[in-house]
């Protein structure tokens, strides 16, 4: 039998770890999404960085504030090894045939950001379930709106605007191309969040975050979001019974013509063109982008089924850490091949779709934002945007403390009631 005085002991250990843990967290985290801010004062390069150690440092020490569960042996170490084998290979087989000495860079992040990916499907902490782990994230969002809106009213200048017919904010994550693919997941988050826990401010955030999304004027935000609602209608269909399911898809079958009928009726105003843009390839940008792609296929030889020719080459990576020149492919997908092969390509995404597996079920909203940014990783390089796999990394651990807290409120109203 537990004393009182023993139980008070347990529970303020318990308040101190959450508190430590909210701390950690928000730091971290912060520094996770506003690499543009840190490059004012200390550099690209450097900013990079000190986002990845900062991030390494908080997954270190994490298990020692809140204990660690290890799950059983996740299948996607496999594909980890696998990865591991084909990567290794790839680099030492550019070295030989193309002389290009630096592979071993954008290897070594890639291994890394598979670790992150596994470290979000791998384990389980003791009391992550109740940390208000969506509350820092909130926090930090409405930072990187308010930074781009100031931005776009230009009230601010940040590091990796872009200034076209319009401007493209960067918020604090220091590029366009980054600011709308981190919103568009956190939007998803949101919507998730709301829908299962009813919570105004999550609601609030759920419409905040995919209008900053539109404003941006990004398509690969866009296609995120729009991707991720298909994948969504696709999954909830599938859990119900038949003839509701009948019912829902006769729905959604009408508004989609709705909506076709008005993206054709107001196909020339901005947003709407912006957005039909991401799949046309003729479009402004994507004509560039179309070329890119075709060169990277070009690229390919009857061996990359096994290896890569290019590793390292064709990447940011290399560059912005190490200052060596190397080319873009506008594809994630297309980038992986020519580094490390199809079956190094395979590997990695069976990691990222060890993600998909881990989270729980009644969270298909998260479920579909992984697989729209699979498919998006096709159309641009999202696979080495740090932000991006860090959000990626913790929809496992996002999806574990909404059902937690869903559950714990079940609990209070049956007690309430029963009272």
């Amino acid at each position: 039998m537990i004393n009182n005085s023993d139980q008070q002991g347990d529970f303020g250990v318990f308040k101190w770890r959450l508190l430590l843990f909210d701390i950690l967290f928000i730091s971290a985290y912060f520094v996770c999404m506003s690499r543009g801010f840190f490059e004012i004062y200390i550099g690209k390069t450097s900013a990079y960085v000190v986002q990845i150690a900062t991030w390494s440092l908080f997954l270190a020490i994490l298990p020692l504030v809140l204990e660690v569960r290890w799950m059983k042996v996740n299948k996607s170490i496999y594909a980890y090894v696998t990865l591991g084998f084909f990567a290794f290979l790839s680099s030492l087989l550019t070295i030989v045939m193309s002389g290009f000495e630096y592979g071993y860079i954008y290897t070594s992040v890639t291994m890394y950001i598979a670790v992150l990916l596994l470290y979000g499907t791998s384990v389980r902490l003791k009391y992550i379930k109740s940390s208000n782990l969506l509350d820092p994230i909130m926090i930090i969002t409405l930072v990187l709106v308010i930074v781009a809106f100031l931005q776009q009213l230009d009230i601010i200048d940040m590091p990796g605007d872009s200034l076209t017919e319009i401007l493209r904010p960067s918020s604090i994550t220091g590029s366009y191309l980054h600011y709308p693919i981190v919103m568009a997941i956190l939007s998803i988050i949101f919507i998730q969040s709301a829908s299962i826990l009813r919570k105004k401010r999550y609601m609030l955030m759920s419409i905040l975050c995919p209008i900053s999304v539109f404003i941006s004027f990004s398509r690969s935000g866009m296609m995120i979001i729009g991707l991720s609602l298909v994948f969504w209608f696709i999954m909830y269909l599938n859990t119900l019974p038949y003839k509701k399911k009948i019912s829902v898809l006769q729905i959604g079958i009408l508004l989609s013509f709705i909506l076709l009928v008005i993206v054709i009726i107001e196909k020339n105003n901005f947003f709407i063109s912006r957005f039909i843009g991401a799949f046309d390839t003729k479009s402004e940008g994507n004509d560039d982008r179309t070329a890119i792609w075709l060169n990277g296929i070009n690229l390919l030889r009857y061996d990359s089924l096994l290896y890569g020719h290019y590793t390292g080459m064709y990447t940011n990576v290399t560059q912005n850490l190490i200052g060596v020149s190397s080319f873009v492919l506008e594809s994630g997908f297309l980038q992986q091949i020519v580094s490390f092969g199809l079956m190094g390509t395979l590997a990695f995404y069976a990691i990222i779709f060890g993600v998909f597996l881990s989270i729980e079920k009644s969270c298909i909203w998260l479920k579909s934002v992984v697989l729209a940014s699979v498919m998006q990783s096709f159309v641009y390089q999202s696979t080495e945007v740090f932000p991006f796999i860090v959000l990626i990394s913790l929809l496992p651990v996002i999806s574990s403390v909404i059902n937690y807290d869903l559950s714990n409120r079940a609990k209070k109203i049956k007690v309430h009631i029963s009272l």
